[in-house]
């Protein structure tokens, strides 16, 4: 008992240095930017030696790819808060919301935004599939969405909502260059979000006989 007990304590210990360390990262990667940042800089304000955060994450892009999972979470449960529900709103209209809300808190830190993106092209296979599992969870909230819409016709039956949500998430994505050069806030994000939907969602309606 007393062995587990110790094994238990080392391993909530390593928790909480590894979450210590992506907060640590997160607030200097918003702060100064990626390229910016060094190890050395994490560890010094994570209070644990270079050694423990190369240990732990390898090298500066992978844990740059935890800072941004931390934040994948945060966006699922703002994009929910924000959810009016299916009772009176349309498909879309609960699409703009949800992801209105998200540009409004994401623009806070536009700049860690950009670099991840960015640096998705420079992590390793192992960074790529956790950060596409981390997305999976705001995947299947729009998968029910669009489910809900085909119920209740306004999305034909045979939508693919794979290839849907794929769409709808390169569109959100990509819209983060109009706040990156030509300084859009959420509502205009939003404005725009709405157009691209309805011109998508035109070629998934119902055909009316």
């Amino acid at each position: 008992m007393p062995s587990l007990t110790r094994s238990t304590q080392r391993r909530d210990q390593k928790e909480a240095t590894r979450q210590r360390v992506i907060e640590a990262a997160r607030t200097l990667f918003r702060k100064h930017g990626y390229e910016a940042v060094t190890m050395r800089d994490i560890a010094r304000v994570a209070e644990v030696s270079a050694g423990t955060v190369v240990g732990t994450f390898g090298g500066k892009v992978d844990l740059f790819n935890e800072v941004i999972i931390a934040i994948f979470a945060a966006t699922a449960e703002i994009a929910r808060a924000a959810d009016p529900g299916p009772e009176n709103h349309s498909t879309i209209d609960r699409l703009v919301l949800r992801t209105e809300a998200v540009y409004a808190d994401q623009l806070k830190q536009l700049d860690l935004v950009r670099d991840g993106m960015m640096i998705a092209w420079l992590r390793s296979k192992e960074a790529d599939r956790r950060n596409r599992a981390a997305a999976e969870e705001i995947f299947a909230d729009l998968a029910a969405i669009l489910r809900d819409g085909i119920e209740r016709g306004e999305l034909a039956a045979d939508v693919s909502i794979p290839t849907a949500i794929e769409i709808i998430f390169t569109l959100y994505q990509n819209n983060y260059r109009r706040a990156v050069f030509s300084a859009w806030n959420a509502t205009g994000l939003g404005a725009l979000f709405r157009q691209q939907l309805e011109f998508l969602f035109s070629g998934m309606a119902t055909k009316q006989l």
